[in-house]
């Protein structure tokens, strides 16, 4: 499975493109404190840079935590949690 990943993982990176200024700032956040809330409109690639983001934090030694908000219950919503909950 690890070959699998590391594969997936690489074709990745060779495909994304931009997005350089992001990288640094949340490469200079790794290890502090706090909530970095990523956001914007459908289709404009937060998922692959997400995914882009897990990889670094990996290489910087952190095990990152994926949680989809799409699929995620809220306790303090009934279950129905919306978009800008910051409590999920």
């Amino acid at each position: 499975m690890t070959i699998i990943r590391q594969r997936l993982s690489e074709l990745r990176r060779r495909a994304f493109a931009g997005r350089t200024g992001e990288i640094e700032l949340f490469r200079s956040m790794l290890g502090a404190r706090g909530v970095l809330f990523l956001h914007g409109p459908g289709g404009i690639g937060e998922s692959a840079l997400l995914d882009v983001l897990a990889d670094v934090a990996v290489a910087a030694g952190a095990d990152p935590i994926t949680i989809d908000g799409r699929v995620a219950s809220c306790r303090a919503h009934s279950g129905t949690c919306p978009t800008w909950c910051a409590v999920c």
